[in-house]
């Protein structure tokens, strides 16, 4: 055993590491944004260009302002219901142990050991590593208040070697 550390998943970890995650899609978001400014564009343009075209200028703008509005509060549901019908990890503790060749987690229903190699990725925020066994599916959030300045080299360490 080289480095242990422990983390509760309360909701704001969960939404933390959920948020992380989406951030990280980074085309899906430029997209989405270009379509609003052009939505707004197009609704300004509307407005001022085409004669009668109040109407439509203004349905543009209102959609480009309430489509991010409705997404944000479908995403945050989505995320509540989703730690809430997981009724394994709601504040559950999660003790991860670090050897020299894997990790282990021992989490409430049970025990399971992620070889290094198998790591997908490991995400560093400021406040947190989350660790992914695949692209969709979270392995392990670590909370960088809980570790010893020597744990946080060694996730990082793990990182650079992706």
């Amino acid at each position: 055993m080289l480095f242990e550390t422990e983390t509760r998943y309360t909701f704001e970890e969960y939404k933390r590491a959920c948020n992380t995650k989406v951030l990280n899609q980074k085309i899906r978001i430029t997209i989405t944004v270009i379509c609003l400014v052009c939505m707004v564009l197009w609704g300004i343009n509307g407005i001022i260009n085409i004669p009668g075209g109040v109407v439509v200028g203004l349905s543009c703008l209102f959609f480009a302002i309430i489509f991010p509005i409705i997404m944000i509060a479908r995403y945050n549901y989505s995320v509540k219901k989703s730690y809430n019908t997981f009724a394994a990890i709601r504040d559950a503790a999660y003790h991860f142990t670090f050897f020299e060749n894997k990790m282990e987690i021992v989490k409430p229903h049970g025990k399971s050991d992620i070889e290094y190699g198998e790591i997908y990725d490991i995400v560093e925020t400021k406040t947190n590593f989350y660790i992914l066994a695949s692209s969709t599916t979270l392995a392990a959030i670590i909370v960088k208040a809980n570790c010893s300045d020597e744990l946080i080299v060694f996730i990082q360490n793990l990182k650079n070697k992706k």
